[in-house]
């Protein structure tokens, strides 16, 4: 699926960048961005321009996440997650303050409290990858209000709910890694045995699909919606993981899609 992860792919900490028309493999991006952009398949053209540029929309942050456009208002949600903060991007240029704190203001026990993933659904809702509350929630973009659609799995709570994806049933993917938790695994708030990946049904069901993974982060799904795409931000082990789905939306098979430890020298997959 070419989503925010995807197209606006070059969001860091320093800024929010988008692309716009000159050379993508090797491309170098604005300064605000940083580094450079590298590509390993010539298909990219075909939903990127080759000739695309990034240029910088916002600046300023601690470490912009989440980024995810409403296609109805017209605008971009992100979220700033060491502020515990949520944004908005307009198309006049102008940013304003969404959601504060995005998570939540108990604070206690917490290195991240703040949302985190953002994904504008379907049905014209935003749904929410909340570190703080450690959950998934559905917000109401007209109200306003939040309903949380997951927070535990196996009668014991999430860690810190990451990164999401929504397929064109409805039914959501999402990584479930200790960032939000202070002292990370070792955290006396953690109740999961693995920082899994997990499929969230329509009818309210978790279902823990990958249990092996030791930081999933971000995640995506193929065109065909059969392809699970979960990375993992591990220095000691920067993957990014290929799983298949069956009809139902359960793990088949996977294998090992990309190994960025001969390519990077700092950092993790995000």
């Amino acid at each position: 699926m070419i989503s925010r992860r995807a197209t606006l792919a070059g969001i860091g900490g320093l800024g929010l960048v988008s692309c716009a028309p000159s050379r993508v493999t090797k491309a170098p991006l604005s300064e605000a961005a940083g580094g450079d952009v590298e590509v390993f398949s010539s298909d990219l053209s075909k939903f990127i321009a080759p000739n695309a540029r990034f240029e910088t929309l916002a600046a300023g942050y601690q470490w912009s996440e989440g980024p995810t456009w409403d296609r109805a208002r017209e605008q971009l949600y992100f979220t700033d997650v060491p502020q515990n903060k949520a944004f908005r991007w307009h198309q006049n240029g102008a940013v304003d303050v969404f959601m504060d704190p995005s998570g939540t203001s108990e604070t206690e026990g917490f290195r991240e409290p703040g949302a985190n993933g953002l994904w504008y659904a379907a049905d014209g809702s935003l749904l929410i990858c909340n570190h703080g509350r450690r959950a998934v929630e559905r917000m109401d973009l007209e109200t306003h209000e939040t309903t949380m659609l997951a927070n535990a799995f196996d009668g014991k709570r999430l860690n810190s709910p990451n990164d999401l994806v929504q397929a064109r049933s409805g039914v959501i993917y999402f990584t479930d890694p200790p960032y939000g938790l202070e002292g990370l695994n070792e955290s006396r708030l953690k109740q999961q045995e693995a920082n899994g990946v997990y499929r969230l049904d329509q009818d309210g069901t978790v279902t823990q699909l990958v249990a092996d993974m030791t930081f999933p982060n971000g995640v995506a799904l193929s065109p065909d919606e059969r392809v699970l795409y979960v990375s993992q931000s591990d220095p000691d082990a920067p993957l990014l993981r290929a799983f298949n789905l069956n009809e139902s939306g359960d793990v088949v098979s996977d294998k090992i899609l990309f190994d960025a430890a001969a390519y990077m020298t700092d950092g993790a997959p995000g």
